[in-house]
């Protein structure tokens, strides 16, 4: 009976004993502060991710603004082989090609959503139109080049050449000599001046020339002269349909496919770039949150700190200071004197 008493009393002391209290107040304390660098922690580890998403949206739009970069290069590389023609422009077009292409595979590669990958699929359309349409008047210049500085120039000599043996001969009256070298006087100045100035008129006033100059050439039984006038005449034919092709790819169809792609990439752009509004916003969010948790968190630790060392002080330094003073007076000789606080279930109420 008297060990089970004894027990329970050791476990009853055990449990409101000063140390017991001093332990239970600093686990408060310790608590509240973990609680704290807990949230900091995990605030900030969100924190780090989401400045890791702003930065990767970041270098994506940069991305994006170098393959801009790269169309506005490539137009300028374009424009002057319209204007000069030379096969050295051609090239750097060619790798201008090249580049925005790598550029265009690589964002393409860091696609999110579904939105992203349809607009880099109309803007990969849009490069190999342009491509296809560059290299289609690539060609029809060349092709327009050669017959004007080759093919051109052996048909002039080749029609003065069987002109002089048609006029010698004499089968044709002055008359029509005239008027045939006239007329392919004239077929050359329209020739090249519509090189010079591609216009319309030259086209149409050439191809009723050579029907006249055919046709007295005919008459006079010079069929030779006039097979050449007519290769004349179709060699010109071509170099026109060059010509206005190659304008017209250059001028509308690719200049309306660039304008379509650095559109569609600026569409592009400002679906990326929309994604960091709300990261920027989580992350001021998480800003003030981590800041006003270790704010209210400190203040919590220090109000309690406080309070729990002033109740400890109270709850310690009274009692012991009580029973000092009772100690001294008994000392002194007093009787019948009280001992306070020995009613306490701590150390202090055994002491």
């Amino acid at each position: 009976m008297m060990d089970a008493t004894a027990t329970e009393s050791g476990r009853y002391s055990l449990l409101h004993s000063v140390r017991s209290q001093i332990y239970l107040s600093f686990a408060v304390v310790l608590v509240i502060i973990l609680v704290v660098g807990s949230l900091g922690y995990f605030g900030v580890n969100r924190l780090i991710e989401n400045i890791a998403v702003l930065e990767e949206i970041n270098r994506r739009s940069q991305n994006i603004l170098q393959l801009d970069r790269s169309v506005v290069t490539l137009s300028s590389n374009v424009q002057a082989f319209i204007f000069t023609g030379h096969e050295g422009v051609a090239g750097r077009v060619e790798d201008g090609l090249e580049n925005v292409t790598t550029h265009l595979a690589e964002v393409n590669q860091e696609a999110e959503d579904e939105e992203e990958k349809n607009l880099l699929t109309r803007m990969q359309e849009h490069l190999e139109n342009y491509q296809s349409s560059f290299n289609f008047a690539r060609e029809e210049r060349s092709l327009g080049k050669q017959l004007i500085e080759q093919r051109l120039v052996e048909l002039h000599q080749d029609i003065a050449a069987e002109l002089r043996l048609l006029f010698a001969e004499g089968s044709v009256s002055e008359a029509v000599q005239h008027k045939v070298q006239t007329n392919v006087l004239t077929m050359e100045r329209n020739v090249y001046g519509y090189l010079a100035d591609p216009d319309a008129s030259r086209v149409d006033a050439n191809e009723r020339i050579s029907r006249e100059t055919i046709r007295l050439l005919q008459g006079g039984g010079a069929s030779r002269s006039a097979e050449l006038i007519v290769e004349y005449q179709q060699t010109f034919t071509r170099i026109v349909q060059a010509t206005r092709a190659y304008l017209y790819l250059t001028s509308v169809v690719m200049a309306a496919e660039s304008r379509e792609f650095v559109y569609v990439s600026g569409l592009l752009r400002d679906h990326v770039l929309s994604n960091l509004q709300p990261v920027r916003e989580e992350i001021r969010g998480l800003s003030v949150g981590i800041q006003l948790a270790s704010w209210i968190g400190t203040l919590i630790a220090l109000l309690l700190g406080l309070a729990l060392s002033t109740a400890m002080a109270n709850r310690l330094s009274r009692p012991i200071s009580d029973i000092t003073r009772t100690f001294v007076a008994l000392a002194s000789g007093a009787r019948g004197l009280q001992i306070p606080h020995e009613g306490r279930p701590d150390e202090i109420g055994r002491m």
